[in-house]
């Protein structure tokens, strides 16, 4: 279940580690999630950010929204995710900080690109100013040079949004990086979709080390363990559908 404790999120540091973490797994497992989740997690977006929750939970939920281009939605669910999805992208693509607008930017280009639902792409447009915003970078159309005030607050806004998810592993959940393994030399070159399957792989072991570690410092809330239970449920799937497969 994708359930947010709202007040949780946002006073509590490794409560937002957490729901980052599931948003990425989520993204990795977008493919065999059930339907009936997506309703649940865009719900929780909603409500979480428009009370300007931490940037790193929102470049997670980018992600998110993006890596929802690449599945079809069952038409029973379609008109709870679609309204959601198309406020979720008009929002964020209005927000005023030049990073975050950047990195929507590029969210919404994947979900245009990948989609199968192009109906709702007209609505995640609110204005023309937008419309046109998007069409240029979907056109690769460079913006009038920045002055130097600009450049400079674009930069220091840039770093410290990047520097604070490597700050917050430092700080608790780096001794899970010591226990990977380099992984041994292969005897041939990877296939792209070998290496495709490698990163993601990667990602979610490196994922899963680091919530065990933060587990254990910290209780975790409530919802934490039926969002595991779902997360089971879907390895679980992937595993039988590879078997099928073999």
């Amino acid at each position: 279940m994708f359930s947010c404790g709202l007040l949780q999120v946002l006073s509590q540091p490794a409560v937002q580690c957490t729901l980052r973490l599931l948003l990425l797994l989520s993204v990795i497992l977008v493919q065999s999630m059930e339907p009936q989740v997506l309703p649940q997690a865009l719900t929780c977006l909603s409500s979480l950010l428009p009370l300007k929750c931490p940037d790193d939970i929102v470049l997670a939920a980018l992600d998110f929204l993006a890596s929802l281009g690449e599945i079809f939605l069952p038409p029973e669910i379609q008109s709870q995710v679609l309204p959601k999805l198309a406020s979720l992208f008009s929002a964020l693509l209005t927000d005023g900080s030049w990073l975050l607008q950047h990195h929507t930017l590029e969210a919404f280009a994947h979900f245009v690109e990948a989609t199968n639902h192009e109906e709702v792409i007209p609505q995640c447009l609110p204005s023309e100013e937008i419309k046109t915003k998007v069409v240029n970078f979907l056109s690769k159309n460079v913006p009038l040079e920045e002055n130097r005030e600009a450049r400079l607050e674009r930069l220091k806004l840039q770093s410290s949004v990047i520097e604070r998810p490597r700050d917050r592993l430092e700080s608790g959940a780096v001794e899970a990086a010591g226990d990977l393994q380099p992984c041994p030399k292969r005897a041939r070159q990877q296939t792209s979709e070998e290496e495709q399957y490698e990163t993601s792989l990667q990602a979610a072991e490196s994922a899963l080390k680091t919530l065990q570690t933060l587990m254990a410092q910290t209780p975790p809330p409530q919802w934490v363990a039926a969002r595991l239970r779902e997360l089971e449920t879907q390895i679980t799937r992937i595993n039988a559908v590879q078997r099928t497969g073999a």
